[in-house]
């Protein structure tokens, strides 16, 4: 077992936890999930998900900028995994990003995952992706690619943990310039963080009720050694 006193391995790491119950919490603890948000808005309009959004609604937040995100670059609103099951397949059309529906996007998933809608922000991370994929810009793809795994790394932050640190995951551990960018971009993001969820009368972390095995894992991951590397499979 790992001794307190020094840094772990991602061998050990996976040896030493239970992954299954860790993955099964990740699942379970995200908010509502996918099928349900479709069976739940598969026969709602833009208007209709953006009063229910702008009344409060939660899921209707993570709902509207799931379908933003999909429509910054397809011609149709709605995204295909909210569409309703019954409707035949549908032939999507690209279209180059619309940097305003993006930019909407990324408010409502926000504002959900604020409102304990963890997914919105696994969501609005990967909206930089879509938009990285577009880009034929090197600067601006490498840009890109930081808010991406700045946001990923916001949702290991908000992970419940004894001691409130940066998270161990070094995505730039043989360049360590882009590594300080990476921290620096994290520092921002919880200070929003944290500035927003006060304004709402909130605590800094989300609700997750994590159990015994995931709080090993967590108290664990942020004793990774920096120096090791991730292992790929």
């Amino acid at each position: 077992m790992l001794e307190t006193s020094s840094c772990a391995t991602h061998q050990q790491l996976n040896a030493d936890v239970d992954q299954q119950a860790v993955y099964q919490w990740i699942e379970d603890s995200g908010g509502i999930d996918i099928a349900t948000l479709a069976n739940i808005y598969a026969y709602s309009s833009e208007a209709d998900l953006l009063q229910a959004a702008k009344n409060g609604d939660s899921t209707a937040m993570l709902a509207l900028g799931i379908n933003y995100k999909w429509h910054a670059i397809h011609e149709n609103f709605q995204a295909d995994r909210l569409r309703p099951k019954d409707q035949p397949d549908i032939v999507y059309t690209l279209k180059p990003l619309d940097k305003n529906i993006m930019k909407k996007a990324r408010y409502w998933l926000m504002q959900a995952a604020l409102n304990n809608q963890l997914k919105g922000l696994s969501e609005l991370a990967f909206s930089y992706i879509d938009e990285k994929n577009q880009s034929e810009s090197i600067k601006e793809k490498q840009t890109l690619e930081l808010n991406f795994l700045a946001y990923f790394s916001l949702v290991d932050y908000m992970q419940p943990s004894s001691e409130k640190t940066m998270p161990a995951n070094l995505f730039y551990v043989d360049d360590k310039e882009k590594q300080e960018s990476l921290e620096n971009k994290l520092e921002e993001l919880v200070t929003q963080w944290r500035k927003d969820r006060l304004k709402m009368g909130q605590n800094e972390n989300l609700e997750l009720n994590p159990s015994k095995e995931v709080m090993q894992y967590l108290k664990l991951q942020r004793t990774l050694c920096r120096d090791t590397k991730r292992e790929h499979s």
